[in-house]
């Protein structure tokens, strides 16, 4: 039974644009989820169940920016030790191994550290004059050298905090979202 060229013809209205559009749409959202996981990680075999942390570190109320904070079990609490680095607000998002968000149930010794180079006058890196060899980032490299000798690595937080068996910071991860607002005194 031969069909007509009419019939062939894909029928357009507004409607079915619109629905053939949106179901592309769905459809690519649907390959990406599947290519990418939807940003859900699967945690290897034998880890915990992980719970959200949030964690804000502060001097008093200033927030305290780029320190590393790290979530020590306590003794027979565990392998696995949190941490993460703040933020601007002086704030971070527990991580393992920096890539399975969260952390497990349990006590734990809160560490928290942050360190600076401090030059010695004269010695910046910027500073320091060196024949140039034409490749920037040897230069570079030359510099912060040289400048490695005439400076020292200060801690800008009481090192009371860096230490797991000193620090006075403690935190309880328990089910559901957690939320800690811990102090540390700064170096002056």
């Amino acid at each position: 039974m031969p069909v007509s060229a009419g019939l062939l013809k894909k029928r357009e209205s507004p409607m079915n644009g619109k629905m053939v559009s949106g179901l592309k749409v769905v459809l690519a959202a649907a390959f990406l989820c599947a290519v990418i996981g939807c940003g859900v990680q699967r945690r290897p075999k034998g880890m915990p169940k992980l719970y959200p942390c949030k964690v804000r570190i502060t001097d008093g109320s200033v927030p305290v920016e780029g320190a590393s904070v790290t979530f020590c079990p306590e003794p027979g609490g565990g392998a696995y030790t949190p941490g993460g680095t703040t933020d601007s607000n002086g704030e971070t998002v527990l991580q393992i191994n920096g890539r399975y968000l969260g952390a497990p149930l349990g006590s734990y010794k809160v560490t928290v550290k942050k360190t600076a180079v401090v030059y010695q006058k004269g010695f910046e890196p910027e500073n320091i004059k060196i024949e140039p060899t034409g490749d920037e980032v040897e230069d570079r490299k030359t510099r912060f050298t040289i400048a490695q000798d005439y400076s020292e690595v200060v801690d800008e937080i009481d090192p009371v905090y860096s230490d797991p068996e000193e620090t006075p910071l403690r935190a309880e991860v328990a089910k559901g979202k957690n939320s800690f607002d811990l102090t540390v005194s700064l170096n002056e």
